[in-house]
This record gives C-alpha cells, structure tokens and sequence, in this order.
C-alpha cells in the first residue's frame, strides 16, 4: 500500500499563525460615511435654494397681495381677466368687469394687480 489519496497532514505550530497576524493589524480602519452622503447633502441644499425658497417667497407675496386687496383696486385673475374690484369679502371679491356687469370670484383667483 504505498501510494494514499489523502493528503498529508502538517501539523501547525502557533507561532507560524502568529507570524500572519501582522495582515490583520495593518487592514485599514472603516472609513466614515460622512464624505459619502456629503453630494446628497449638496443636492438637497441646492434644490432647497433653487426650488423651494423661491416659491415660499412667491407664496408670501401672494398673500400679501390678497390682504391688501381694497375696493376700487384695478386686478388681473388667474384666468386673464381684468376687473375692478367693487366689493372685498372674507374669501371673495366681487370684481366689476364692465359697467354694472359684476362678478364673484374667491381671493385666491386673484393672481395681480392690474393698471
């Protein structure tokens, strides 16, 4: 029976083990997610300054403009037609768009100021 299949069986010593510990040592420390969120941060940022702020600001404007809606003011709605404003209520204005030819739209309708 001279030649076996199996393979030889070395027999370890600990300080061969010891000897490849240094590989483990020397791996580098996990690396902090912060550098890999930071272009999404930047995205975020620039959609808030480019979209968003503008159109709160937009929003205030509007809101402005309709508390200070008074009667005679000259206005544009929002679908193009113009008018004088004849009556202001809670949530409606009463518009008069041609001699004693009025109509009642709600505030928000109203999208400017005409001249």
């Amino acid at each position: 029976m001279g030649s076996s299949c199996q393979p030889e069986l070395k027999q370890i010593n600990m300080n061969e083990i010891e000897q490849y510990n240094w590989v483990y040592d020397a791996a580098p420390a996990a690396a902090s997610a912060l550098p890999g969120f930071l272009p999404i941060f930047l995205i975020v940022g620039i959609f808030y300054f480019i979209v968003i702020r503008p159109q709160q600001k937009e929003m205030q404007a509007h809101q402005e403009l309709l508390a200070g809606l008074l009667k005679g003011d000259k206005v544009v709605t929002a679908t193009g037609l113009h008018g004088k404003i004849a009556e202001v209520r809670e949530a409606e204005v009463v518009l008069e768009v041609a001699d004693k030819v009025r109509v009642t739209f709600d505030k928000t309708a109203i999208k400017r100021k005409g001249s």
